[in-house]
């Protein structure tokens, strides 16, 4: 759940008010079970965003970003641990796998 204020509720169904005090009440939930049409309103205004859980056994794919520029600030260790994964990422490799040929830690694969 993102940060809500009142005025956001206010143009919102009555599903959509009712999907916003169960996040609110009961925290996150799996998208799967919630109503595709309300979630995806949601999250077009902003009120909530997606986290996509990633395993070490689990492979990904990022398309070509045509345009894309990495500013590469020296000293960002993180931001160069993207640009490696996005570098060296591959739909036939694993997450772990990757990790190893990166020689980092799997968990900081998976954030990235």
């Amino acid at each position: 759940l993102g940060y809500v204020l009142e005025d956001d509720v206010k143009p919102l169904s009555e599903s959509e008010r009712a999907l916003i005090d169960l996040l609110i009440d009961r925290g996150s939930q799996t998208a799967g079970s919630l109503d595709y049409n309300d979630v995806k309103t949601l999250y077009r205004r902003g009120l909530v965003y997606l986290d996509v859980p990633i395993t070490a056994a689990d492979r990904v794919s990022v398309p070509p970003l045509k345009g894309f520029v990495m500013n590469r600030i020296a000293g960002d260790y993180f931001e160069t641990l993207l640009y490696k994964v996005f570098v060296s990422i591959d739909e036939h490799t694993t997450v772990a796998e990757l990790a190893t040929v990166l020689q980092v830690e799997c968990e900081l694969v998976k954030q990235a």
